[in-house]
């Protein structure tokens, strides 16, 4: 079972992203998927990976409550392009980044990385933040 955060305030979209991720996992690793509600700290703290729809400009800005997400995996969902790292702050460098309007193709490639990365970082005991 994988613990999965979504914030997202698009319904459409949001239950798409729910719909896709759940198959994911379920296809890809046979996992489970518990979709955490609310976007709280208690959720923020125990979820594995975070989903995270970002306004325009906002993903060049640091969140305090994702210092709650010490072994998560973060996607950020973005109106543009993949930002470049160099413009980004430290607090969020770490983000796997992907356009609304991606392939699926490229969706299920962010997932892939995301997934790998928390399992690993997991498995060393390394905190992600």
């Amino acid at each position: 079972m994988i613990n999965v955060l979504i914030k997202e305030d698009d319904f459409l979209y949001h239950h798409s992203l729910r719909s896709f991720v759940e198959d994911f996992f379920n296809n890809e690793y046979a996992k489970n998927v518990n979709f955490l509600k609310g976007y709280e700290v208690e959720n923020i703290a125990r979820a594995e990976i975070i989903v995270y729809a970002f306004s325009k400009g906002e993903h060049y800005t640091c969140f305090p409550e994702l210092k709650c997400a010490p072994k998560c995996a973060i996607i950020g969902i973005i109106e543009a392009e993949e930002p470049s790292s160099s413009f980004l702050p430290f607090c969020i460098q770490q983000t796997f980044f992907v356009s609304r309007s991606a392939p699926l193709y490229l969706l299920k490639r962010v997932f892939r990385q995301a997934y790998f990365v928390r399992s690993e970082e997991r498995r060393v005991g390394k905190e992600c933040r």
